[in-house]
């Protein structure tokens, strides 16, 4: 099984530990060529290890990465955006399996 991955890096403005969140980092991992993990808001870009691109094989025909389960990863250096200060720092992963949805029942 292939699992394709975003990361979504998110704080809550000052003093509001509940939110409105704001956009720290998300990676889409949906690039067409290379190792080079780009955020679509700015933040750090990462490096992908053993996560091969996948062409047109998300929604829409979009990319993907592909991870093993075993010795895969993407790594993102440390940035300054990501200091949340006082407030609250969360993190969110979209994972999708490349297998079909189960039947119910």
């Amino acid at each position: 099984m292939k699992l394709h991955l975003a990361l979504l890096l998110f704080a809550s403005t000052p003093a509001l530990a509940s939110g409105p969140w704001v956009d720290k980092g998300f990676w889409r991992m949906n690039e067409a060529t290379g190792n080079a993990v780009a955020s679509s808001v700015p933040a750090p870009t990462g490096t992908a290890v053993n996560a091969p691109i996948v062409l047109n094989s998300c929604n829409a025909g979009s990319n993907c990465r592909s991870f093993n389960g075993t010795n895969s990863h993407v790594t993102v250096p440390y940035g300054a955006v990501f200091d949340p200060g006082g407030n609250d720092l969360r993190y969110s992963a979209f994972i999708k399996p490349s297998l079909p949805k189960p039947p119910n029942g």
